[in-house]
């Protein structure tokens, strides 16, 4: 004889409350095992990459959906830590762009890998065919939302 086990939805508050707590612990993790002290915060890290890609402060700012302030202040850090350098934009001298230093391409190269140890840890407590619908799942969830984007993945809606 076989029983089915009904087990009813998890309210969308306490879903919310677990990817926070998830997503809490690897950042933990990570920052614990960096080496050296440049990076404080997880958004230090998701910041240097952000600018590996994008170069202006505005556009990580938008991309992220921080203040420019907030982008600044945490630019000004991670520049006095040797992490990324500021130069005059050579096609408009009204703005800065910043670049990696060899040290912020470490850094940020050692977090990634550190991040997604973390992460891969997490996910070894689903079977394959969890995985692929944890997966599955998240893209269906963030696919038609106005952040979908993955260009502006952090924006406010």
């Amino acid at each position: 004889m076989h029983f089915a086990i009904i087990v009813e939805p998890m309210e969308a508050w306490k879903i919310l409350t677990l990817i926070w707590l998830l997503l809490r612990s690897v950042e933990h993790e990570v920052l614990l095992h960096l080496p050296g002290k440049e990076l404080t915060t997880p958004l230090d890290l998701m910041l240097l990459a952000q600018i590996a890609e994008l170069r202006h402060p505005g556009e990580v700012a938008q991309k992220m959906g921080l203040p420019p302030s907030t982008v600044s202040q945490i630019l000004k850090r991670l520049e006095q830590r040797g992490l990324v350098a500021r130069a005059l934009d050579p096609q408009d001298l009204r703005r800065h762009v910043f670049t990696l230093t060899p040290s912020g391409l470490r850094c940020l190269e050692e977090g990634k890998r550190l991040l997604e140890a973390a992460m891969e840890d997490r996910l070894s407590h689903l079977s394959g065919p969890q995985r692929e619908l944890f997966s599955q799942s998240l893209l269906a969830m963030t696919r038609d939302t106005p952040q979908g984007d993955e260009r502006n993945l952090y924006a406010q809606p």
